[in-house]
């Protein structure tokens, strides 16, 4: 739908000259406004012209003197330009509560479903109507109802020698407070609202850059307040090179150009230097700063719950940076076995305050002091507050910001970041059930290939599970440990004192594969408990499952072939979007 063009102005009635017998009337004048002149005694009818704008409606505030002094004259000349008018009635403004009744009827007058694009008009009436409006026209714009298009002064006193009066546009510095504001809120929230607007106003963009600018402001929005810093550092560095390519050499406000050197400072804080491509993109000292820049924004902006989420982020990187391990430091799988798997075992022992005391190192008691209370703190955040205790905002922002100093302080020194050697047996082990199915231990053994087996098993196939590990090229008998249990089919309270038995063998491995294939559903719910204390110990740990699509009779022939292996956690992760 059309927006409608609203002209609005005021007019007071005709004063006593102080002294004399003679009231002031306002007189016929040539408006000038660019290469364009009318001539009316009315300035806001000579606007109608001169603007050059389709006007739908002349919207006019007028006291009871002014209607009855100028009234007339107003409709009959505004009939000739076929401009139709809407007076509305105010008050003298004597009392206080008489400005914020026109204040009211001002806003009033503009509909909830209208949308209009008003152009104010400050040349005549009281002195205090011209701020009034405006204010009114703010607060409406600001609640979506109206656009404040323009604001023009008619200047009867600044007549040249040609007796024509300038008409001032005052737009530019409308745009100003309005762009201070967007900038403002920008600085602090990264919300973008009004920032397209104000940009568009101040630089001449073309089409195509204007098109342009909407997205880039949305996809800057967008990843800062998603906590991507990438992405947030993508976008930046793409608006920053828009505005850039943009900006004119000169002929722009003084106060603009502060505002878009603010506006820059800030995206300056976040920007990549060159455009993100993540196969190539490198993880040094200087990225790390301006991944802290970003968190520093969120705590300013009081938004500690993505700033924990990415303080964790952050921790992680930078101990990638100490470590060097093999690998790319955004491939998730690598992230998480190299470094966030380790931090979480050291994080978990630096519960315990036995393992605490035990520390000689102090760098690594500040890591993993670090990293527990990142963690705690960002529990409180990660599930939305569902848990039993109250989540207090105002402490976990503290704490954030203790947190980020010393990341600050110590972003340099690579000694602080280094993780403790964990020591482990080197070992791969494999942990699996089996029933009466000898092949599938026989698959999972020849194919995983591991240092050390656990079998759980029944006493009757004991020695069953031996032939399938020696047949599958497992020799070392002193790594197979046979566990049999009571009931193989309800045993399922056996479970804790099975664990117990293997966690022994199991707690320092290197990495811990379960297979939850083969033996009873109540083996293979020892197996999924296996897992799930070695995660929760944050022990390098994968579950897999082995396939033998032939019949049942083929297997029972001839157990000793070769199955298919099933790697669980892949298989659980979301597939990769298409290119």
């Amino acid at each position: 739908m059309k927006k409608k063009n609203i002209l609005l102005t005021s007019l007071g009635a005709p004063k006593k000259i102080p002294g004399q017998n003679v009231y002031s009337e306002l007189k016929k004048t040539v408006y000038r406004f660019g290469d364009h002149t009318h001539e009316s005694k009315f300035c806001c009818l000579a606007l109608a012209t001169l603007l050059q704008r389709d006007f739908d409606e002349l919207y006019l505030l007028l006291t009871t003197e002014a209607e009855a002094a100028y009234g007339r004259e107003l409709r009959t000349e505004a009939a000739l330009q076929s401009l139709p008018i809407k007076i509305i009635e105010i008050s003298s403004g004597k009392t206080i509560e008489e400005i914020w009744q026109m204040f009211d009827r001002i806003t009033d007058t503009f509909n909830s479903s209208d949308e209009c694009n008003v152009f104010l008009d400050i040349s005549n009436g009281f002195r205090h109507l011209p701020l009034l409006s405006f204010a009114s026209l703010t607060y409406l714009e600001s609640s979506k109802k109206i656009r404040l298009a323009g604001v023009y002064y008619g200047a009867f006193d600044a007549k040249g020698e040609d007796g024509i009066a300038p008409v001032f546009d005052l737009t530019p510095l409308v745009n100003i407070i309005k762009g201070s504001y967007s900038v403002k809120a920008f600085e602090e929230t990264g919300a973008i609202d009004s920032l397209g607007d104000f940009l568009n106003d101040l630089i001449d963009f073309g089409k195509n850059d204007q098109k342009s600018l909407t997205t880039k402001l949305q996809n800057l929005h967008g990843s800062i307040n998603s906590g991507l810093p990438l992405e947030a550092g993508n976008a930046a560095r793409e608006l920053n090179t828009l505005i850039d390519r943009s900006l004119p050499e000169q002929n722009y406000l003084k106060a603009g150009k502060e505002l878009i050197e603010r506006l820059q400072s800030k995206i300056g804080c976040i920007k990549l230097s060159e455009e993100l491509n993540k196969e190539t993109f490198q993880l040094n000292i200087d990225e790390l700063q301006r991944q802290l820049e970003l968190i520093d924004w969120h705590i300013t902006n009081q938004n500690p719950s993505i700033g924990t989420l990415l303080l964790r982020e952050w921790i992680v990187n930078r101990v990638w940076l100490a470590e060097q391990p093999e690998g790319k430091w955004l491939q998730e799988k690598k992230r998480i076995h190299a470094i966030e798997q380790q931090l979480g075992y050291w994080g978990f022992h630096f519960q315990n305050k036995d393992f605490r005391k035990s520390i000689r190192e102090k760098a690594y008691y500040e890591l993993l002091k670090l990293w527990s209370q990142i963690t705690g703190v960002r529990n409180q955040f990660a599930h939305a507050g569902f848990q039993e205790k109250n989540v207090d905002v105002a402490n976990a922002h503290k704490q954030l910001s203790d947190l980020v100093r010393q990341c600050h302080n110590s972003l340099g020194c690579d000694e602080a970041w280094h993780l403790p050697k964990r020591d482990t047996n080197n070992c791969k082990i494999l942990v699996s059930g089996m029933g009466a199915s000898f092949g599938l231990l026989y698959s999972a053994v020849h194919l995983v290939k591991p240092n050390t087996v656990i079998v759980v098993t029944s006493e009757a196939f004991k020695d069953k599970a031996v032939d399938a590990s020696v047949r599958a090229g497992f020799i070392d008998q002193n790594n197979l440990h046979i566990v049999t249990m009571h009931d193989v089919f309800c045993g399922f309270k056996e479970t804790p004192a099975l664990l117990e038995n293997i966690w022994p063998t199991i707690q320092d491995a290197e990495s811990l594969v379960i297979n939850l294939t083969g033996g009873t559903t109540a083996m293979q719910w020892v197996m999924q408990s296996a897992f799930e204390k070695a995660r929760n110990n944050n022990i390098p740990v994968e579950r897999v499952a082995f396939v033998d699509r032939r019949s049942s009779v083929e297997q029972q022939q001839n157990p000793w072939h070769l199955g298919e292996i099933v790697e669980i956690e892949k298989m659980l992760k979301p597939p990769k979007k298409s290119e």
